[in-house]
């Protein structure tokens, strides 16, 4: 028997890879802090042997040798979310298989040139993968993939322990659209848009980016690390509230308003996905349109047993 190692296993990513590979009929052995293990060892207790979880409460420091005992895979997402820890944190721990597309914005070369005084999750991000590289340089034995996907939405894993907690937290992408059904009655949509100008279009759906490091494990071994960008295309946020307020009518009351004749044609990056579908052979990912609704109505859905 041989596993298939995920950390922070109690995470929005990491949750839908443990589903897609139990699913999928692999044996899953997870890493969580201690305050975590009981909850997750619940959550999927219905595997019975097909999954494990492990305590591992500081990745940098912990000995990882029972982790790692019969382990054949690697999958690390593990990572602090932006505020939820200090920089020196959130630098120290995020060495990982997972990173983002906010490591490629700087056109001219491999990494982007933001520093820890801009944003230091970013910065995280880009140091884990080069320090992920410079393992792989060190070690020509271990086959290395990176997984970069951009922003990603959808509903939590049926296996969440605590849903109404994570929707706002571990799944902290999603508050773009909680703050789009979750404000006063006739708010203006430049309001709402402005307090997610930070954001841009670039989205993948949730379950995209979980099949996508499930179909990472069975691509053949290469010389160098594989780059992949995930994506699933691009999300204007003026035609997700039209859309909304079209396929979810009951919705209409609670969406900010946008003005007659409004189109929102601002520049954005754009992202080459030819690994995407060149390596991983990945097509057929969610629209906009569909990740958007499943979003919606997980968080409706949430509201709703909250109550």
């Amino acid at each position: 028997m041989s596993f298939i190692l995920v950390t922070g296993a109690n995470g929005f990513v990491a949750t839908h890879i443990i589903d897609q590979l139990l699913d999928a009929g692999h044996y899953v052995r997870g890493t969580v802090r201690s305050p975590r293990l009981e909850s997750i060892r619940g959550a999927y207790a219905s595997y019975g042997s097909h999954f494990e979880v492990v305590a591992v409460d500081d990745l940098s420091k912990s000995d990882l040798t029972e982790a790692f005992k019969d382990v054949r895979a690697l999958i690390h997402v593990a990572t602090p979310l932006p505020g939820t820890t200090s920089p020196e944190v959130t630098l120290k721990t995020a060495v990982e298989v997972t990173g983002s597309i906010i490591t490629l914005f700087n056109p001219d070369d491999k990494w982007t040139d933001i520093t820890v005084d801009e944003t230091f999750y970013a910065v995280s991000k880009k140091l884990s993968e080069q320090a992920v590289w410079k393992f792989a340089s060190e070690h020509p034995d271990i086959d290395v993939t990176t997984i970069l996907p951009s922003w990603c939405f959808g509903p939590l894993s049926r296996h969440e322990p605590d849903p109404i907690d994570a929707i706002t937290t571990r799944a902290y992408l999603n508050l773009t659209f909680y703050y789009m059904i979750n404000g006063f009655e006739g708010r203006p949509f430049a309001e709402y848009a402005e307090a997610l100008s930070h954001t841009y279009p670039a989205f993948v759906h949730i379950s995209d980016i979980a099949r996508a490091h499930i179909l990472a494990l069975d691509v053949p071994p290469s010389p160098k690390p594989k780059r992949i960008t995930i994506c699933g295309g691009y999300l204007v946020l003026s035609e997700a509230v039209r859309h909304i307020a079209r396929v979810r009518p009951e919705l209409k009351d609670r969406l900010p308003v946008l003005e007659d004749g409004f189109t929102d044609d601002r520049p954005y990056v754009k992202f080459d996905t030819s690994a995407m579908e060149n390596v991983l052979r990945m097509t057929g990912l969610k629209t906009w349109q569909e990740t958007i609704e499943d979003t919606i109505d997980a968080i409706v859905a949430i509201q709703k047993q909250a109550v």
